[in-house]
């Protein structure tokens, strides 16, 4: 995971590339038919947020956890499940 996490990393990260990659999260997740809530931010700052129909206040407090999780350890969520 580590090797994986090195690899995919972005050339360049901006507001517009934020709201490039929520929409199209977004529009992915719409597609399948799913309901979620994205989150797209720099360390300390929010730059694109969305919840869908048919999401909860339990799902923007879950991806709100994932954030604490990954400020504490400097890992991605993913890597600390492993």
């Amino acid at each position: 995971m580590a090797a994986q996490e090195g690899r995919l990393v972005f050339g360049g990260f901006d507001e517009e590339a934020a709201l490039a990659l929520g929409l199209d999260i977004r529009r992915r997740a719409a597609a399948a038919g799913k309901a979620v809530v994205v989150d797209v931010r720099f360390w300390d700052r929010r730059l694109f947020w969305s919840a869908m129909a048919g999401t909860t206040a339990d799902n923007e407090d879950w991806v709100r956890r994932k954030i604490n999780a990954v400020r504490r350890f400097h890992k991605s969520s993913f890597r600390l499940g492993l």
